[in-house]
């Protein structure tokens, strides 16, 4: 009954506030993930020894940005992801996530809109494939680390630098001859963007 209730979507935020604390671990996720709880529901959710509790309130729209920050160290990899990809993570935040142990989040980190350009400098240099091309693929990144991408060794991060709008004429110049024929493609695709 109770965890209907939680997810009712009409449920009010001062019943979501009463039911964070219910005993039962399948009513607080639920209260975790609905919308209308009120955010300091979710930073005592926050606190919860249940995984996926925390990482319903690490993907939840009204988790504060204090909250994320307490979540961004947590011991699950689904967690800091869902901090990785919350709109609110604030920058430094996001700067500490960029030296995860798991691409996943660092790929998240790369493609956050509030990354900082040194941030994503950093990243351009990581040893996985995935990072660095979500890095050439992030309007943010500064063009001197988008030309040093377009030199890169896998195709795929080059392509993706043809593929960013913010990348100069110049370097898509130099990606237009480049000997893979999707980078070439993806040049052809993108030019004047």
């Amino acid at each position: 009954m109770r965890k209907n209730l939680a997810k009712n979507p009409a449920c009010p935020a001062d019943i979501l506030d009463v039911l964070a604390d219910d005993a039962n671990e399948y009513v607080r996720y639920e209260v975790a993930k609905h919308l209308s709880t009120p955010a300091p529901a979710l930073a005592r959710l926050a606190r919860s020894d249940n995984d996926f509790v925390r990482g319903a309130v690490a993907n939840n729209a009204n988790t504060s940005s204090r909250t994320l920050h307490s979540l961004c160290a947590d011991a699950n990899f689904y967690v800091r992801l869902g901090v990785a990809k919350h709109p609110d993570t604030s920058p430094a935040v996001l700067s500490r996530l960029a030296t995860d142990a798991e691409v996943g989040v660092r790929a998240a980190v790369a493609a956050h809109v509030r990354t900082t350009p040194s941030v994503l400098a950093r990243l351009s240099q990581d040893p996985a494939v995935k990072v660095r091309r979500t890095v050439a693929l992030n309007r943010s990144t500064f063009l001197s680390t988008l030309d040093a991408l377009a030199q890169d060794r896998d195709s795929s991060v080059r392509g993706s630098v043809a593929a960013n709008p913010s990348t100069r004429r110049e370097t898509q110049q130099l990606l237009a001859v480049d000997a893979d024929a999707r980078v070439r493609s993806q040049v052809a695709l993108h030019v004047g963007t």
